[in-house]
């Protein structure tokens, strides 16, 4: 799988349609070292999962927390709505933090919760 995601980056380099990002650079930096194939792959594979990982189980617990306490999932599109206009006119900015308390609170606890039931760090 991760080979394949490598051999297509390099395609798009090719092609000119490929974004400056860490592999990028990494293949551009790395070309007088004597990484193989394997440990190219390893390495975007590494990133690409370490990048999704994390947003994916903060998705989940903020989706746990809404399926147990749905109070506050009305509350916060009602201060999204006031803030970003009616059905998302637009994305909120970090400029809008201190108008959305409770998006920026439920963010906070689904990383809250990620860090405190992960045997690592509680021990």
């Amino acid at each position: 799988m991760y080979k394949k995601e490598v051999e297509k980056l390099r395609e798009r380099q090719k092609l000119g349609t490929q974004t400056p990002c860490f592999m990028t650079e990494f293949f551009d930096q790395g070309k007088d070292k004597d990484f193989t194939e394997e440990q190219i792959c390893f390495i975007g594979g590494t990133l690409m999962e370490g990048g999704s990982d994390t947003t994916r189980t903060s998705l989940h617990d903020a989706l746990a927390a809404a399926a147990l306490w749905p109070d506050w999932v009305s509350r916060a599109r009602k201060q999204l709505d006031e803030v970003c206009g009616a059905n998302a006119e637009r994305l909120p900015e970090f400029a809008d933090m201190n108008e959305l308390p409770i998006i920026k609170g439920a963010v906070k606890e689904s990383l809250r919760w990620k860090y405190t039931n992960c045997p690592t760090f509680t021990e």
